[in-house]
């Protein structure tokens, strides 16, 4: 008869461990890892400085976004100054709303 795999992987993967790290591999469940990364998150956003600044970006970043389509036209009309600044400025419009935290 056949050890299972599976079992016989645990078993040699738990020989590996620390007793510390054992007692961990115990208790770790899905739910204690999702309640785990969801208090690091947390944490992370009501310490991080950037979501902060994004946060308070956020109105002036709706504002610009308002007047997009208008200012890629004269983006395009007038494209040796405008282009690389408005350019530079959609970029981070596109990219921003990935970073900034759900309200």
């Amino acid at each position: 008869m056949s050890a299972d795999p599976w079992k016989l992987a645990c078993e040699r993967y738990l020989e590996t461990l620390t007793d510390e790290e054992r007692n961990l591999f115990s208790i770790a469940s899905p739910e204690n890892l999702f309640y785990g990364t969801s208090a690091a998150q947390i944490l992370h956003r009501d310490a991080s400085k950037s979501r902060k600044l994004a946060a308070k970006l956020r109105p002036l970043v709706v504002g610009i976004e308002q007047y997009g389509k208008a200012l890629d036209v004269f983006a395009s009309a007038s494209s040796e100054i405008m282009s690389p600044i408005w350019g530079s400025i959609r970029v981070l419009l596109v990219v921003e709303p990935s970073l900034l935290p759900i309200s």
